[in-house]
C-alpha cells in the first residue's frame, strides 16, 4: 500500500503481501495478524511494516566475438521461460579495443535465454549466431554459471562463432529463382539450425559457416510456403576444418583456394511434384493415454519422409490442428516417421515406429503402417503415440557431480553401438535433467559424445 491507509472495522485480520503483485525476484512475507478494538477502534499493530525478501540475483558475462571494429555484430535479448521477450538490447559494453563486450543483467526466480541477434545491418553471410543460453535462477542463486571460480558463480559468457568460411547458391524451380526461401545449415546431430539467409529476388543466397559439420538443405517449412509444389533437394553435407578449408559433398570443384574459401555454385535444382510418377502421402499423428482411449489429433508434430540410405529427412510436414497432415514423396523408398522430440502437451508419449513406404509409378506400398484407419498400400500413414509405461529420468553430471548438458539417445538392449541414425534421443537441460517417458522393454541409455563439453568422455551406457 505504500504508506496508504487501510480502514478497518473492529475485529481480527490477516494482512498478507499477494506475491503475484510483486516485481519479479521479490518473494511475500508472512502474513501478519492485526486486531481492532476498543473506542475509539486502535489496531494492534500500527503501522503494518512488509519487508519484502529480494531473491534478485545480477549476471554478469562477456560476449566474445561481437564487434567487428567500433560496430556491434550482435545484439542481445533476454526472454523468460515462455519465450516471451522480457527485454530487449541489454548493453553491450565494448572492452577496450577489442571484438569482446560485456553485459550485465539483473534476473529474477525462474528459467531465461539469453538470445543474440543480428545488429547494425549484418547479414547471415557475415555474423552466425550461437545458440540460445539458457540460464536458471533458484534460491538466489544462478544454477548454471561458468566453472570459474573467480566470478562468485555470478557469470555467463557467451561467444559468437567466428565466420570461417561461407556458401553461396541459387534455389531454382522450372528454371527460375525461387525467392524469399530459407537456405538453413542444420547441425546433423539435434537438427538445430545454425545459420539461414532468404534468397533475394533471383533465388540467390549467401551463408557464413563456422568450424564443423553440417548439412545445407532449404528449409522444408518455407519451401512448402514459396514452392508447394516442389519436392525438397538433397541436402549438401559440409565440412569446414579450423583454418576454413571446406569440403561440400566431396565437390572438390565448389570450393577454391586453401585457408578460408569462399564456395560458390552450391545451387539447388527443385523437382516439381509429378502426377505420373510420384505420390502424395496423407496421414494423422494422434495420442491415447492407454490402449483403451480414444485417440485425439496431436498439433504441430512434425512427419518425416526420411531417406534410408541416410536416415536424414527428404521432406518434413507439420501437423494440422486434428493431427492431419500431407507430404510429396517422389519415386523410391523412404521411410515415414514423427520426429522423436514431438511431444504431446497433456501427457507424456513414447515414440512411433516409422514406416517404409515404396513409390513407384504414383503407387504407394506400404510396411509396418500404424495407427487407425489405414488400408493397405492406399497411401495413407498415420500415427498413434502411446502414452509412457514408465518415466525415467536423472542427470548427467561430472565426476565431481557438475551437471552438464547433454543429448541421450535410447537403442534396443542388444545393441553393440550407439544408433546413429534417426533415433529416439532427448536433450536434457542445461545442468544435465533429463525426462524419458518409456514404454514397456528392455533398452540402452547412451550418451551422445558430440554434445558433450570438449574433453569429456561418455561412460558406457545404462541397460533398463
Amino acid at each position: 500500500l505504500a504508506g496508504d491507509t487501510l480502514v478497518l472495522a473492529p475485529g481480527s485480520y490477516s494482512l498478507e503481501i499477494w506475491a503475484g503483485s510483486l516485481p519479479p525476484g521479490f518473494k511475500a512475507p508472512a502474513s501478519q495478524a492485526v486486531t481492532v478494538a476498543g473506542s475509539p477502534p486502535t489496531a494492534s499493530v500500527d503501522p503494518v511494516t512488509f519487508t519484502l525478501a529480494d531473491s534478485r540475483v545480477t549476471l554478469t558475462g562477456t560476449v566474445y566475438n561481437s564487434f567487428s571494429g567500433a560496430t556491434a555484430k550482435v545484439a542481445l535479448d533476454l526472454y523468460n521461460g515462455f519465450g516471451e521477450l522480457i527485454q530487449q538490447g541489454i548493453a553491450l559494453a565494448r572492452v577496450g579495443g577489442s571484438s569482446d563486450a560485456t553485459y550485465s543483467v539483473v534476473l529474477g526466480e525462474g528459467t531465461f535465454d539469453l538470445a543474440l541477434r543480428r545488429a547494425n545491418g549484418s547479414t547471415a553471410a557475415q555474423v552466425v549466431l550461437p545458440k540460445n543460453t539458457t540460464v536458471s535462477v533458484s534460491g538466489g542463486e544462478i544454477q548454471n554459471p561458468d566453472a570459474d571460480s573467480g566470478t562468485g558463480g555470478t557469470q555467463v559468457d557467451i561467444t559468437v562463432p567466428e565466420v570461417l568460411a561461407s556458401v553461396a547458391g541459387t534455389v531454382a524451380l522450372g528454371g527460375n529463382g525461387v525467392a524469399n526461401l530459407d537456405v538453413v545449415i542444420r547441425d546433423p546431430v539435434d537438427f538445430r539450425v545454425v545459420n539461414l539467409a532468404t534468397t533475394n529476388g533471383s533465388g540467390a543466397y549467401t551463408l557464413g559457416l563456422p568450424a564443423g559439420y553440417f548439412v545445407l538443405t532449404p528449409d522444408p517449412a518455407s519451401l512448402f510456403d514459396q514452392a508447394p509444389s516442389a519436392f525438397p533437394p538433397s541436402p549438401y553435407e559440409i565440412n569446414v576444418a579450423t583454418d576454413g578449408d571446406v569440403d561440400v559433398s566431396g565437390d572438390a570443384s565448389l570450393c577454391t583456394g586453401s585457408g578460408p574459401e569462399a564456395c560458390s555454385g552450391v545451387n539447388f535444382t527443385l523437382q516439381a511434384f509429378n502426377a505420373s510418377t510420384d505420390a502424395l502421402i496423407t496421414g494423422t499423428v494422434k495420442a491415447r493415454r492407454t490402449s483403451s482411449d480414444a485417440p485425439s489429433g496431436v498439433e504441430s508434430a512434425l512427419v518425416h519422409l526420411l531417406d534410408p540410405s541416410t536416415s536424414r529427412p527428404r521432406a518434413t510436414a507439420l501437423t494440422g490442428v486434428d493431427g492431419s497432415y500431407s507430404i510429396f514423396a517422389p519415386e523410391g523408398a523412404w521411410s515415414v516417421v514423427v520426429d522423436p522430440g514431438t511431444v504431446n502437451v497433456s501427457y507424456p508419449t513414447i515414440p512411433a515406429d516409422p514406416v517404409s513406404v515404396g513409390v513407384v509409378g504414383n503407387g504407394v506400398s506400404e510396411s509396418n503402417t500404424t495407427g487407425s484407419g489405414n488400408a493397405a498400400d492406399d497411401g495413407i500413414v498415420s500415427f498413434i503415440l502411446t502414452g509412457a509405461s514408465a518415466l525415467v529420468q536423472g542427470q548427467v553430471q561430472t565426476t565431481d557431480a557438475i551437471g552438464v548438458g547433454a543429448r541421450l539417445v535410447i537403442s534396443t538392449a542388444d545393441a553393440t553401438a550407439m544408433p546413429t541414425d534417426f533415433a529416439y534421443s532427448v536433450f536434457t537441460d542445461p545442468i544435465g535433467n533429463y525426462f524419458l517417458p518409456m514404454g514397456l522393454g528392455s533398452f540402452k541409455l547412451w550418451i551422445d559424445q558430440g554434445s558433450l563439453p570438449a574433453g569429456f568422455l561418455p561412460p558406457v551406457p545404462i541397460s533398463f
